[in-house]
C-alpha cells in the first residue's frame, strides 16, 4: 500500500518487487522512471496501468502479471539539514573569502532547518544533499551580505534558500580622542590608532593623517569614531594650471622640479602633474600649496 522512493525520479525497483526474469533484465526493469518523486510531506499514487504503460514503453513484447496491490502510494525518502550544517556551511565559505583578514560576520537573517529528499542509493546507501554556498560578492566589506544556500540532491540544484549576514572588517584605524565641535581644526595629535570597524562603502573615505591639515570639522564629532572625509571641509590648496614644485623621494635624495598641476586638490590629495619642459606627467601627492610629492620609495 505504501511505498518509498529516493532522489527525484521514482523507479519501479524502488516500489515493487520484480521477479521471473533473468538478472540483467531485472536490473533493466528495475531502474524504469515511472515520475518525479513527491515532494516531503506528500504522496504519490502509481498504479498498475502507470507500471504497464511505462514497462511495455521499454519493451513492447514481454508479458507482465501483477500481484498485490492495484496501486500503491509512494512518498520520498527526507533527511533533515540541521540550521547548524547551513551556518558551518556559510562559515566556511565567508573564511574562504576573508583570507586570515581580521573579519567578524555573524546571520542577520538566519536559516532554518530543512527537510529534502534522500539522494539515489549508492550500495544500498541513500546519498545526503549536498550544499553550495553563493555570497553576492566577491570580497568581503563592512555591511550586510546577501546569501544563498543551494541544496543540490544527486548533484542536481533542489533548493535555493536565502539569508543575510552581517560582515564587519576591522582594522587599525585613526580614532579621535575626544569630542569635536563643528568649526573645529582637525590634526592627527588628535587621533590614536586602534581596532575598530572599517565604515561600509557607501559611507565615504576616511579621513587619513595626511589629509588632514587644514581641515574644519561640518558637524559635531562623537570621541571613538573615524572621521569621514564628508564630515569636515578640506580647503583646496593648488588648483589646475598651477605652477608647484615637484618633489622626488629616493631614501635620502630628494630633488626638486618645477611642474603644472593638472587637478585641484587638498592637502593629502592625489593628483596628476606635467613638466613643462618634456611633457612628461606623474601622479604625486600635495603636500602644501606649493608643493607635490612623488615618493619612488613607496612604488
Amino acid at each position: 500500500m505504501d511505498s518509498t522512493a529516493n532522489g527525484s525520479e521514482i523507479e519501479l525497483g524502488e516500489i515493487a518487487t520484480i521477479t521471473g526474469a533473468d538478472q540483467a533484465t531485472l536490473q533493466r526493469l528495475g531502474a524504469i522512471e515511472l515520475g518525479r518523486t513527491p515532494n516531503p510531506g506528500f504522496n504519490r499514487n502509481i498504479t498498475r496501468k502507470d507500471i504497464f504503460d511505462k514497462v511495455r514503453a521499454q519493451d513492447p513484447n514481454i508479458e507482465i502479471s501483477f500481484a498485490g496491490r492495484s496501486a500503491t502510494r509512494v512518498a520520498v525518502a527526507v533527511q533533515t539539514i540541521a540550521k547548524e550544517e547551513l551556518l558551518l556551511a556559510v562559515d566556511m565559505e565567508m573564511a574562504l573569502l576573508a583570507k586570515g583578514r581580521d573579519i567578524t560576520w555573524a546571520p542577520a537573517k538566519a536559516l532554518g532547518a530543512l527537510e529534502v529528499p534522500m539522494g539515489d542509493a549508492v550500495d544500498g546507501v541513500a546519498a545526503k544533499a549536498t550544499l553550495e554556498v553563493v555570497l553576492s560578492g566577491a570580497d568581503l566589506v563592512t555591511g550586510i551580505m546577501n546569501v544563498t544556500v543551494r541544496v543540490k540532491v544527486n548533484g542536481t540544484p533542489y533548493k535555493s534558500v536565502f539569508g543575510s549576514w552581517e560582515v564587519k572588517v576591522w582594522e587599525e584605524l585613526p580614532v579621535l580622542v575626544r569630542n569635536l565641535p563643528a568649526g573645529t581644526s582637525v590634526s592627527p595629535a588628535l587621533f590614536r590608532y586602534q581596532r575598530t570597524v572599517v565604515p561600509s562603502a557607501g559611507v565615504g573615505s576616511i579621513l587619513t593623517p595626511a589629509a588632514m591639515p587644514g581641515a574644519i570639522t561640518k558637524k559635531t564629532l562623537t570621541a571613538g569614531n573615524v572621521v569621514i572625509e564628508a564630515d569636515v571641509t578640506r580647503p583646496k590648496v593648488i588648483h589646475e594650471d598651477d605652477l608647484i614644485t615637484l618633489e622626488v623621494v629616493k631614501g635620502k635624495i630628494r630633488a626638486g622640479v618645477q611642474v603644472v598641476a593638472l587637478a585641484t586638490g587638498s592637502i593629502g590629495d592625489t593628483i596628476r602633474v606635467k613638466r613643462p619642459d618634456t611633457g612628461l606627467e606623474f601622479s604625486a601627492v600635495i603636500k602644501s600649496k606649493f608643493l607635490v610629492e612623488l615618493n619612488l620609495d613607496n612604488r
